[in-house]
């Protein structure tokens, strides 16, 4: 097993403090955008039940990472999207599923609306 690499997670991490900016309690209204990183995990099981009794499991990691673009044009009220990237784990060789190239590409969208407690 190879060791993960940890520099793409430290990057984002800098990359959000460099950016970040304070927070003013006192106008709350307008647009803000965000980023986060963090660790995917992929996990698939496989069994064909024929003559060979093939079992496959595919349990890999990988890198994760979003932005985040919000607007509060009420002070009660936010809408916030996200795009978010789960990484592309793979496997390949005797040990990925069906005995070649795994490979997953996972991605996602979010859309939330939030509400305010005073």
């Amino acid at each position: 097993m190879k060791a993960k690499s940890t520099k793409p997670s430290l990057f984002l991490l800098l990359c959000t403090c460099l950016v970040s900016s304070a927070a003013f309690a006192d106008n709350p209204l307008g647009v803000y955008i965000g980023a986060g990183g963090g660790k995917a995990r992929v996990r698939a099981d496989q069994a064909i039940l024929d003559d060979t009794n093939y079992v496959s499991s595919f349990d890999e990691r990988h890198a994760a990472w979003k932005v985040i673009a919000g607007i509060r044009p009420l002070s009660p009220l936010s809408v916030e999207l996200e795009y978010i990237d789960f990484g592309n784990p793979g496997s390949e060789g005797m040990h990925a599923p069906f005995g070649g190239l795994t490979r997953v590409d996972e991605k996602a969208v979010a859309l939330f609306g939030l509400g305010h407690l005073p």
